[in-house]
């Protein structure tokens, strides 16, 4: 996997999630999610998925 710049935890995902989609920093890019450092999840939104 390339080098990724938003990459977070599982458990952020967990606290932030309703700040994920409303946050306009994030809103654009992709964010990679990693339980146990293991990258396994990619977000994306709606807008850029079509």
């Amino acid at each position: 996997m390339p080098p990724v710049a938003n990459i977070k935890s599982t458990s952020y995902l967990k606290r932030h999630a309703a700040q994920i989609g409303e946050d306009p920093a994030m809103n654009g890019t992709l964010l990679f999610f990693t339980p146990n450092g293991d990258g396994r999840m990619v977000m994306e939104s709606v807008k850029q998925y079509q």
